[in-house]
């Protein structure tokens, strides 16, 4: 009788680890399908539509550019009074007039009060 329950034991144990084989391998099968499609949608996804995407934000990104261009080239043609000639480069089939020029720099005036560093330095020729 001990050896009958061992040996039912056993047959047991092999049935389950069988059992929980053949369970993970049709587990497998069923989702390797799904699987398959995710991977080919993902894929298609990183050739075309990426690209699509990407080439679009470029347009876009440009388009915004030339409206810039635009805007900036009929405010500059507003500020400029009549009858001015000024010397003009073509950059990009607009007209670049240069930069404006800057007002000279002029350094701020010394300080008549002596700094309070004055007596460390002093042995230094300050």
């Amino acid at each position: 009788m001990a050896a009958e329950a061992a040996l039912g034991a056993a047959f047991g144990e092999v049935f389950a680890v069988l059992h929980d084989a053949v369970k993970e391998v049709v587990g497998k099968v069923r989702y390797s399908t799904e699987l398959k499609e995710l991977d080919d949608e993902i894929r298609r996804f990183c050739q075309v539509d990426l690209q699509v995407h990407n080439t679009r934000n470029v347009l876009k990104t440009l388009e915004q550019v030339k409206h810039i261009v635009k805007r900036v080239d009929s405010l500059r043609a507003r500020d400029e009074p009549p009858g001015t000639k000024t010397e003009t480069l073509v950059n990009g089939g607009r007209n670049y007039k240069g930069p404006k020029s800057l007002a000279p720099y002029k350094s701020p005036p010394a300080s008549p009060r002596r700094s309070i560093f004055a007596p460390l330095f002093s042995c230094f020729g300050y």
